[in-house]
């Protein structure tokens, strides 16, 4: 059999319960796959700001992709690894854009 290699999970409604908590079981298995010596990946929607029921799992040292892909951040050492913003011109054109035909639209944008 192959050794498993990497754990990569999405967070709400995969992950977590709807408590927002990871179920013992999740909790317990991310652990014995990391101690097995794959590695482990979080990959969410949410903003890092939004990620502190992670810090559980700071000794296995997972890698979390958040904002939709935008942001890579190592929790064990709270750094950000990269990060992809939209560039200001593609965000003007697009809130310009959306703004001529939905003059009510809100809009609201986050930094990593």
């Amino acid at each position: 059999m192959t050794p498993l290699a990497l754990v990569a999970t999405d967070l709400d409604h995969t992950f977590l319960g709807a408590d927002q908590r990871p179920s013992e079981l999740n909790t317990h298995s991310v652990f014995a796959a990391a101690e097995h010596g794959a590695a482990v990946v979080f990959a969410t929607g949410r903003p890092l700001r939004w990620l502190d029921l992670l810090e559980v799992f700071t000794d296995v040292n997972p890698t979390v992709i958040a904002s939709n892909g935008a942001v890579t951040y190592d929790l064990r050492n709270h750094r950000v690894i990269s990060d992809t913003p939209f560039p200001i011109d593609v965000i003007t054109d697009v809130v310009n854009d959306i703004s001529s035909e939905l003059p009510e639209a809100k809009f609201s944008l986050e930094e990593a």
